[in-house]
């Protein structure tokens, strides 16, 4: 089917995993040196049972990719990383309700990004 005659629902998605997948192709440049093609992630790239991606030329290269309401994030990572995009929900919506919450917001140049406290990674929270 050709690409302009998907659904509207299947446009979004078909924008974001390639946004998704750019994001992927200029980290790899950018902080491996890889100039890599499209053919060689779609070679290259498994998935664990668990679902998370992997190179399987490149096992040690952690990453993770995450794409929602027009919008793609790629982290990298020397070990198992995640990485989570949401449409955006005003900053009073989204803010955890405890001051004491090991999850803190931060708004920079319009985008709201979601941190976790360090104190909380050390007591485990779940």
């Amino acid at each position: 089917m050709p690409k302009d005659t998907l659904p509207e629902g299947e446009k979004t998605h078909t924008y974001e995993h390639a946004l998704g997948r750019r994001l992927l192709s200029l980290g790899l440049y950018e902080l491996f040196g890889l100039n890599v093609t499209p053919e060689w992630l779609d070679t290259n790239i498994r998935t664990q049972k668990s679902g998370k991606p992997f190179i399987l030329s490149l096992p040690h290269i952690h990453y993770n990719i995450s794409h929602c309401a027009g919008m793609a994030a790629c982290a990298f990572a020397d070990s198992p990383v995640g990485v989570d995009v949401e449409k955006p929900r005003s900053v009073k919506e989204a803010a955890p309700a405890r001051r004491d919450h090991p999850l803190r917001l931060h708004k920079v140049k319009g985008a709201l990004f979601v941190s976790l406290r360090q104190s909380s990674l050390k007591s485990g929270v779940e």
